[in-house]
């Protein structure tokens, strides 16, 4: 099936699945934005894609690339949505604060927090320089006795070695034109 024709035939089944959806909502007399719709459907329409890919319609490459486009899309939305909370955080609290109860299943109230910053004291300076000076002392170390060698400085003293945790991942970089 063409590339074309399958993009059709997934945007025909989420609006199936839209429509579904949206007569479920109006026997209960409520009404759905395409907002919420898009967004109600987006489980289906993953769940679509993953099955195009187990059927062999979709390579694993060109999904894991579609799905990092929806991640892209959601990140920059989620924080654009943050971002207007937090613009707003006053008036929404004031608002919830008519509803001691909860609202809409949730109970919202506007909260502080102090976080202390010591990087302008210069005992802490010092102490982050040599912390850091100790890290690369440990890394090299290890990086010696990888090659064979031991794990002492220049006074026979043992140097502690790190743990190295491995973990693996897809890095998605954007190739420049």
């Amino acid at each position: 099936m063409g590339a074309s024709k399958q993009s059709f035939m997934d945007q025909r089944e989420i609006e199936e699945l839209n429509f579904a959806e949206q007569l479920a909502f109006e026997e209960k007399g409520e009404k759905l934005s395409t907002v919420q719709l898009g967004l109600n459907a987006m489980p289906e329409l993953i769940d679509l894609e993953i099955q195009q890919f187990e059927n062999g319609d979709i390579s694993s490459l060109d999904l894991a690339i579609k799905f990092r486009g929806y991640m892209d899309k959601f990140k920059s939305l989620s924080e654009k949505m943050d971002e207007w909370i937090v613009e707003k955080r006053i008036s929404i609290s004031d608002e919830a604060d008519k509803y001691p109860e909860g609202y809409h299943g949730y109970k919202i109230y506007l909260q502080s927090r102090e976080t202390p910053n010591y990087k302008h004291i210069a005992k802490w300076i010092e102490l982050e320089k040599a912390k850091k000076d100790f890290e690369e002392k440990c890394k090299l170390a290890f990086k010696l006795v990888q090659k064979g060698g031991l794990n002492v400085d220049e006074s026979g003293e043992e140097i502690p070695l790190p743990i190295i945790k491995t973990t693996s991942f897809i890095k998605f970089d954007t190739v420049k034109k």
